[in-house]
């Protein structure tokens, strides 16, 4: 009898921890990321250029290198507004 109610216990524990466990959980994210592809005014991609990424409200500047594909990607920004230049030599 002993070990019955031990087991009924268990089971019903586990249960608890099953309940809790599947409620969906949301949050809140407040970050973002910009991603782009830098070409010259003929349309072929540059690779190496520098791109400049700079929030507007804050004047906070983060800097990426254009990949092989001259493609960048600027991940976890404050959402918000930003300006977005490259540049590279020659």
């Amino acid at each position: 009898m002993l070990r019955r109610a031990r087991l009924l216990t268990i089971f019903s524990v586990v249960s608890c921890l099953l309940l809790i466990g599947s409620q969906p959980v949301t949050a809140q994210v407040d970050r973002g990321g910009i991603v782009g592809t830098v070409s010259d005014p003929t349309g072929a991609r540059v690779a190496g250029a520098e791109v400049t990424i700079t929030n507007l409200a804050t004047n906070q500047s983060s800097k990426v290198t254009t990949d092989e594909a001259g493609d960048f990607a600027a991940r976890l920004l404050r959402i918000g507004t930003y300006s977005v230049t490259a540049e590279k030599q020659g």
